[in-house]
């Protein structure tokens, strides 16, 4: 947790600084694309998440996109060792309130593989509706870090790939 607190506090404490910062579009018809690359590796669980996206601006505030999610995680706590390749694609919309803040909301499907403590598995399908917002920090040019954190709706205890409601998303995006 002590990860992701210091990087958002961060930037949320450098926001008043790039009040005056605009970023222009590139040329590209008012496209936009990125995503994030996630990685954990530990005794226990380790994992990689690569989440490719990409948007259209629909207007200087509102865009939409989609994007894709592949996700491979390795658990040794389960006796025996297990290993899932889980998949799925989001569609979202995404409304700047300032050129560094902006709410967004999306439907997400997940394909995942549920491991039992006797060894077998299930897949099983997820859909959600998330919503929430997040910042985005340039980086040059057009290209720019984002946050977000987003909560998630259909969230349920019992039968959810997340172990919380909460959804929170880091990558890289160019022309946003």
């Amino acid at each position: 947790m002590k990860k992701i607190i210091l990087p958002v506090s961060m930037l949320f404490l450098s926001m008043p600084a790039l009040s005056q910062v605009s970023i222009t579009g590139n040329g590209d018809g008012g496209y936009f694309y990125g995503g994030g690359i996630g990685a954990s590796f530990g005794n226990d669980t380790s994992y990689f998440e690569v989440s490719p996206m990409i948007g259209k601006r629909l207007s200087n505030q509102l865009s939409v996109g989609v994007g894709l999610s592949y996700r491979y995680t390795k658990d040794k706590r389960i006796e025996p060792e297990t290993s899932s390749n889980d998949y799925g694609m989001n569609l979202f919309t995404r409304y700047k309130i300032t050129p560094t803040l902006f709410l967004e909301g999306a439907y997400e499907y997940i394909n995942y593989e549920q491991h039992f403590t006797d060894g077998s598995s299930e897949r099983k399908g997820f859909s959600s509706v998330l919503a929430g917002g997040g910042i985005q920090q340039p980086l040059g040019g057009n290209t720019s870090f984002y946050a977000a954190a987003l909560y998630n709706f259909s969230w349920d205890q019992e039968d959810s790939p997340y172990d919380d409601p909460w959804n929170l998303r880091f990558g890289v995006n160019v022309g946003f």
